[in-house]
């Protein structure tokens, strides 16, 4: 009852430290990819949202820190000689296994679990959602006289007042436009007065002038079941933690018997980790 209660304690607040590590670390990159948005969106949903993404990459980091996990707790016990203690007390390596397994069996069940309602594809689709409800707001959250950009929309202006610019300079995909004032309106529509459109047609520049452009900063929004991708996504998560439960007797007594320090250790973790991520980037691809 110890040997269970220390083994599910550390290696639980192992998981834990290792995921949270990981996790913020590939927040981080999608947090600067979608700043733009959060700083359009109300706090409260802000807040939301960015605890989505966290969800996510968390849940994810879980399923890679599994095996690294392992490798630590084995060494650990193998450093301090606890496994010579248990033998004296008539415990056996395979008694450590069966309990380190029961740990990681049970967190991969929770996280395959997990993986339905913590989906890629949900998040994907929200974001799409959100920029097309708060598109219009984007422009707003960028500062006078400097260039700004998120999505392939580029943009740069003299002044603003309110949702009115003045001499604005934007680059939407391949097309540019400048015109001396615009003025945004709902769901991304930007309203172009006394402008220039200079849009590729093949292999040749069209330049138009107008009193009035309108231009779609975020396209539109449209909503159709990603069923496959949904699945595609689903499959990859649950297979990072079951195949982790899989491996568990070959990194248990690789560490044990191959990893003369924690290092080596940690690269057998390491090791296993690609792994799985490689067979789970496989099934994705079969699903």
């Amino acid at each position: 009852m110890v040997l269970t209660s220390y083994v599910f304690s550390h290696f639980a607040r192992t998981v834990a430290l290792l995921s949270l590590f990981l996790g913020l670390f590939v927040l981080a990159g999608q947090f600067f990819s979608t700043l733009y948005l959060l700083f359009a969106l109300p706090p409260l949903l802000a807040a939301g949202y960015l605890f989505m993404l966290f969800s996510y990459t968390f849940l994810v980091a879980m399923g890679l820190s599994l095996p690294l996990a392992v490798a630590n707790l084995v060494y650990t016990f193998k450093e301090k000689r606890a496994f010579h203690v248990l033998y004296t007390f008539g415990v056996s390596e395979k008694k450590v296994l069966k309990v380190l397994w029961a740990a990681v069996l049970l967190l991969s069940l929770a996280g395959a679990a997990a993986s339905y309602a913590v989906n890629y594809q949900k998040i994907s689709h929200l974001t799409k959602y959100l920029k097309f409800k708060f598109g219009e707001k984007v422009l707003l959250t960028v500062p006078e006289r400097s260039f700004a950009t998120f999505d392939g929309l580029t943009v740069y202006f003299e002044d603003r007042r309110g949702n009115r610019f003045q001499n604005i300079l934007l680059q939407v995909g391949g097309d540019l436009a400048v015109a001396r004032g615009a003025r945004l309106l709902p769901y991304g529509l930007l309203e172009l007065q006394n402008g220039h459109l200079f849009a590729r047609q093949g292999d040749y520049w069209l330049l138009s002038e107008g009193r009035v452009y309108t231009l779609n900063l975020v396209g539109r929004y449209s909503y159709e079941p990603p069923q496959k991708k949904f699945l595609k996504e689903t499959a990859f998560s649950a297979a990072l933690f079951l195949s982790s439960a899989a491996s568990l007797p070959l990194l248990f007594y690789a560490v044990l018997r191959r990893a003369e320090s924690r290092f080596k250790a940690l690269l057998w973790g390491a090791f296993f980790t690609l792994l799985q991520f490689v067979l789970a980037v496989f099934l994705k691809a079969l699903v």
